[in-house]
């Protein structure tokens, strides 16, 4: 029998000598059996929040005859026309760097994650990224539960908070298959063969996504306020920029554009029907 099941489950919340992390992420400890503060369960996080919202075509040759001259001319008249018209779009995957079978999803209260928190009340790893200033931040699940994820690249995550008293043999690095392997207190728990024990989250911008990894440290076999607020930390990826607009012309200067290319595509067609 584990030691944790000796003892009442909030004392795994509220311990003698409580950790929580404060102004730049340093290890504060309350004495006197008291539990940890708001402010310094808070502070990180939504100073973290604050901080990361401020901050053609081959030329024809001579070789090519006139019937593929026409139908190349055609072809660059209608992409033509469409780049002048639409632009240029440019999409961002904001999946690409995680590897999983499940979907991102909205905030909501039904989340596997959005449980009553033993540590009091809006402490669960949700609400406390929503009381952090986060705006529309979405969890991974599967099929309205955890799903198992890795990550493409390397991500390094930095501690925000840990609201728990397990902090013994505590360890947090990413395996060579790009999944993550977090340990405390005995128990050894992963992304791909532990889920249940893990929320992701996200937070798209522009050039950049902010993921939040959030923790449950007590085995699902056991009594649990599965609030995964034990480990919070985040990491930041950034995203390719945008190419700058394609100026879009004036309609005096489409209208010349468009008929000179018609001219050239006229010619071509009558020297065709000489040929």
């Amino acid at each position: 029998m584990a030691a944790h099941d000796l003892c009442p489950p909030y004392q795994h919340k509220v311990a003698a000598t409580p950790t929580c992390f404060g102004a730049g992420g340093v290890s504060q400890s309350h004495h006197d059996n008291q539990p940890e503060c708001a402010t310094c369960k808070l502070s990180e996080g939504v100073r973290f929040a604050a901080h990361m919202r401020k901050s053609s075509q081959p030329a024809l040759d001579g070789t090519t005859i006139a019937g593929e001259a026409m139908t190349r001319m055609q072809r660059l008249l209608v992409v033509l026309i469409i780049n002048i018209v639409w632009g240029s779009v440019w999409v961002s995957s904001a999946n690409a760097s995680v590897i999983t079978t499940g979907t991102w999803t909205a905030m909501n209260p039904g989340a596997f994650w959005n449980n009553a928190s033993w540590d009091g009340p809006g402490l669960n790893a949700g609400q406390l990224l929503t009381s952090w200033g986060w705006g529309e931040v979405e969890y991974l699940s599967l099929s309205g539960g955890p799903a198992s994820f890795a990550f493409d690249q390397t991500e390094s995550f930095t501690e925000i908070a840990s609201i728990t008293a397990w902090m013994d043999n505590r360890g947090l690095w990413q395996l060579p298959n790009g999944s993550m392997t977090f340990t405390t207190h005995g128990y050894t728990y992963n992304t791909l063969t532990n889920p249940e024990q893990f929320s992701l989250f996200r937070y798209v911008m522009t050039t950049q996504i902010v993921y939040f990894l959030a923790i449950e440290d007590i085995p699902l076999g056991m009594r649990s306020d599965r609030d995964f607020n034990d480990y919070i930390g985040y990491a930041v990826e950034s995203l390719p920029p945008p190419p700058p607009p394609t100026p879009t012309p004036e309609p005096g200067t489409l209208a010349l554009m468009v008929s000179g290319g018609l001219m050239a595509w006229r010619k071509m067609r009558a020297q065709a029907t000489r040929l």
